[in-house]
């Protein structure tokens, strides 16, 4: 240019202008290209207003700006050579996410959460009865069928449980891993009823242990008054007295009461005032005076029904009828005591010590002469509630004979009637003596 202002005698300005007229194509390459980009930034259309994905037609409106949240500055790679690499702004893919601007990748959406829209600045926790143990998903995996999960952004299987109510009872390869085991296997809840407590996500091995991961409110357990084995635990049964069961984890008992039933105590004890507790002489001593009493009863008894008849009864008399109607009170009163049936507390008091009247001997000290065995025990049960060996004599035969054919056996009116009593007494406690357990839940 200086040559060109020497030879032609022209201005300095005169020579630029001349020269950038002359070299176009030389000093354009040296303007910045407001269409290269770099990393964070991407192609914009200023006069559309909006992210464009490419250089190609008129570019004189797009310039570069920060990509915003929700997508990601990806390297763009076109046709104009001459323009070199830049780099547009991409919305993020579903099941992923960014929360920043400028930024040149996406998120994946973590455990427990999803997305499935393009373009988010966030993801969204799994929903209930839904987890998500993979990252980076546009949707939550179904929790199988019954089962469902405590709260939202479950992140495994495991997170699911059984509803309310219902107990999970596993089959037999539910120990195996999860991936050699299909999801009916590792799930059959079944309908939890009387007698059995089952919060969400109950399962029988935490009903065994008598504890649960969420913690004690989510803990199934066996309701007061009822009782199951260890080995069927799911088999429920109610107790009679409801007291020997307190509930629990299966095979509680109390008072130191063992067996299925907590019906029993250990081999040399005996049910002594709400505990077993271990026999001693004057257990034994107490029986055996018991049943000479017993005994010498049943002869005086039949020697006073048979005394020679008037019209006035005997004071003797009087006083064995009054005392009959008594014993025949204070029976109906602790029979009415022992009904599956919500009375007064203080009903329910007055019943209970009055049950020795109805020769309950469940929980009494025969054991220490019987043991636990429950044949024998029973068995002895049974020949004390006839009330006297005469009475065992006639229990067999007599219920089957009409009045006629007891008397053609010689029986007077008032021995006829004795054994009646005796008969009718015996067949009683011959139901009632055995205590009954309801099964609730069979396996």
């Amino acid at each position: 240019m200086m040559l060109d202002t020497l030879d032609s005698g022209i201005t300095y300005r005169d020579a630029v202008c001349r020269w950038l007229n002359a070299k176009t194509e030389r000093w354009r390459k040296w303007l910045p290209d407001k269409t290269l980009c770099v990393a964070g930034f991407g192609l914009y259309d200023i006069s559309a207003d909006v992210f464009v994905q490419s250089r190609s037609g008129d570019t004189a409106n797009i310039e570069c700006r920060v990509c915003p949240s929700g997508h990601f500055s990806d390297r763009l790679q076109d046709d104009k050579g001459d323009k070199g690499m830049t780099f547009i702004c991409q919305p993020c893919p579903a099941g992923r996410f960014q929360a920043s601007a400028g930024m040149v990748s996406c998120d994946p959406c973590p455990k427990g959460e999803y997305q499935g829209s393009h373009g988010s600045q966030a993801c969204l926790r799994c929903d209930l009865e839904t987890y998500q143990d993979v990252e980076g998903q546009p949707e939550c995996k179904q929790c199988p069928a019954g089962t469902s999960t405590l709260g939202l952004g479950s992140i495994s299987q495991t997170d699911c449980g059984c509803e309310a109510d219902s107990i999970n009872v596993p089959g037999d390869n539910s120990t195996a891993s999860t991936s050699n085991v299909t999801v009916a296997s590792i799930f059959q809840c079944q309908p939890c009823g009387e007698g059995l407590r089952c919060p969400f996500s109950s399962a029988v091995e935490n009903l065994i242990r008598g504890q649960s991961t969420l913690g004690p409110k989510f803990t199934p357990e066996i309701q007061e008054g009822y009782v199951s084995d260890p080995a069927e635990p799911t088999k429920i049964f109610k107790c009679q007295p409801a007291a020997n069961c307190p509930g629990g984890k299966p095979g509680t008992c109390s008072g130191g009461l063992q067996g299925k039933l907590c019906s029993r105590c250990s081999a040399g004890e005996a049910w002594i005032d709400g505990a077993c507790t271990a026999c001693e002489t004057v257990h034994f001593i107490g029986w055996c005076i018991f049943g000479t009493a017993v005994l010498g009863g049943s002869l005086a008894s039949y020697f006073v029904v048979n005394l020679p008849g008037s019209r006035t009864a005997s004071p003797p008399q009087l006083v064995l009828m009054n005392f009959g109607l008594v014993i025949y009170t204070v029976q109906t009163v602790a029979l009415f005591g022992m009904m599956s049936v919500t009375w007064p507390s203080i009903f329910t008091s007055t019943s209970g010590s009055l049950q020795f009247a109805v020769l309950d001997l469940s929980r009494s000290t025969l054991t220490c002469l019987t043991g636990w065995g429950d044949r024998a025990f029973h068995d002895v049960c049974h020949g004390v509630s006839g009330a006297c060996p005469l009475g065992l004599v006639g229990v067999g035969h007599l219920p089957l004979l009409s009045d006629q054919e007891v008397a053609q056996l010689g029986f007077d009116l008032h021995l006829q009637h004795h054994w009646r009593v005796l008969s009718s007494w015996f067949c009683f406690h011959l139901r009632h003596s055995i205590p009954t357990y309801d099964v609730l839940h069979p396996p």
